[in-house]
């Protein structure tokens, strides 16, 4: 007990964005919870709650995926890192850049950063974002 007073009365509170009380469900319960669901939106996954049954791809869906990904009029590749890079120089690198629409960071690169401290990060960069006035994240 007072290991637990402890650490909800004064550890979380200070440390943590700590709430009394949060609402919460997976997947699998979201659809348990409307007679009929059609789909779930987000990333292509065979990983669907059992009540969904099998992922049923659209055809030729990742072909598209992977077409987009590699369009050189739609994504820009960059020179090879130096050896001394970071998470900060590479955002700053990235807000740099002329023409960017979004950021996707397939490869991992940006670590120990939250997605809304990127965005905060890119927003700050003097001269960045060139014409653009705001981020949307996802957290």
């Amino acid at each position: 007990f007072a290991i637990s007073h402890f650490l909800n009365e004064l550890v979380f509170p200070k440390c943590l964005n700590h709430r009394s009380m949060k609402l919460s469900a997976s997947g699998e319960e979201l659809v348990a919870m409307f007679g009929t669901t059609i789909g779930i939106s987000g990333t292509p996954s065979s990983a669907l709650p059992l009540a969904l049954g099998e992922c049923q791809w659209e055809p030729l869906s990742e072909g598209r995926f992977f077409r987009t990904l590699t369009d050189a009029s739609c994504v820009q590749s960059e020179a090879p890192l130096p050896r001394s890079w970071s998470t900060e120089s590479l955002l700053t690198q990235v807000a740099l850049l002329e023409d960017i629409s979004a950021l996707i960071d397939c490869g991992a690169l940006v670590t120990g950063m939250s997605n809304q401290q990127v965005a905060k990060l890119l927003l700050t960069v003097e001269g960045g974002l060139h014409g653009k006035h705001g981020v949307v994240f996802f957290e």
